[in-house]
């Protein structure tokens, strides 16, 4: 970086030196720095689409929609097939809420990506986001061909597969992209999760395990854990998993829900009752949810409740509508940056 500034300071006008410490500055999160360096530089060299977009993404990084949208269309003005300007304005198309229109400039920008792993890859990522899995997978099996030893690559590969779902090719994903980088607290968890919804307690305990070890910070890691222990009968060290999820997420819904089927496995009717109101109310459409609080009320002798829960069960099993299921939630999914 101090020679970019060094050349730049030097020759005032070079537009390479110019366009690469920009794209430095953006790559380290300097979104402020990269800001005023950009507008500065515009005072002494002409636009180019590439600045106008770096410009755009870094004010889209801070969450300044309107001066990230009006710097990429900027950059589209100079040049139409910009790919990184049309990347660019699919995401603040989605960080507007128009998906219809997001999904039009994915469209164009996959037209002129080429052969850019790291485009490809950014375009994998907008499209998981916009529910386009046939579109991510085909884009990062491109890039991994272009680049086979980027550990990313593989990991939003399995996350793709995941959403497919195909839990074996998931699998896979995630045990190539940790073979590659092994400490990769996130990758780890989604493995665990991966192995959970097969069954396969042992090995993803110890995986759920490696990743808190990196990262203790993530509630759907605790979560899962929780579920292998009531799985395996082990409901006090469920119940301490479970609540150390919550603390650090006290609105997640199926973690509350959880824990009061814990409870109600060790006759702590109590606790059962106040953890699975609190998840109802976090999450009402959650079948399971209100079947265990109907066996709660039925053992607390409180049959009208027992029976409201029971026909709140079946309008659900009825309805048509996405009834959600506390059994397992899905990890969360990466977002593009």
């Amino acid at each position: 970086m101090l020679e970019l500034k060094e050349v730049l300071r030097l020759e005032p006008g070079n537009a390479e030196a110019a366009s690469r410490l920009a794209w430095l500055l953006l790559s380290l999160g300097r979104f402020d720095e990269c800001i005023g360096f950009i507008e500065n530089a515009g005072q002494k060299l002409p636009p180019t689409a590439s600045m106008s977009a770096f410009l755009g993404e870094a004010y889209l990084r801070k969450g300044v929609i309107d001066k990230a949208e009006a710097s990429y269309q900027l950059a589209l003005n100079l040049e139409e097939a910009n790919a990184d300007a049309l990347l660019g304005m699919t995401m603040v198309a989605q960080a507007r809420g128009t998906n219809k229109t997001a999904a039009l400039y994915l469209n164009r920008a996959r037209s002129v990506i080429g052969n850019s792993p790291d485009l490809l890859y950014k375009y994998a990522l907008i499209a998981l986001d916009l529910q386009l899995n046939g579109e991510a997978i085909l884009a990062l099996k491109r890039a991994i061909e272009l680049r086979p030893d980027e550990p990313s690559y593989y990991f939003i590969s399995g996350v793709t597969w995941l959403r497919k779902p195909d839990l074996q090719a998931a699998e896979e994903s995630f045990r190539d992209s940790l073979r590659m980088r092994p400490d990769q607290a996130q990758v780890q968890m989604h493995l665990g999760y991966t192995l959970l919804k097969q069954k396969k307690y042992t090995e993803a305990r110890e995986w759920l395990e490696k990743s808190i070890r990196k990262d203790a910070g993530t509630p759907e890691t605790f979560y899962y854990l929780g579920l292998i222990a009531q799985e395996q009968n082990e409901n006090e060290q469920a119940v301490e998993f479970l609540e150390k999820a919550i603390l650090l997420a006290p609105s997640f819904a199926y973690a509350h829900i959880a824990l009061g089927s814990t409870y109600l496995k060790l006759k702590n009717y109590p606790r059962a009752r106040e953890e699975l109101e609190t998840g109802v109310k976090l999450n009402p459409d959650d079948s399971k949810a209100h079947y265990n609080l109907a066996l709660l009320y039925t053992r607390l002798k409180e049959p009208q409740r027992a029976q409201q829960e029971m026909q709140i069960v079946e309008r659900l099993k009825n309805s048509g509508g996405q009834t959600t299921d506390s059994g397992v939630v899905s990890p969360p999914s990466p977002r593009p940056r």
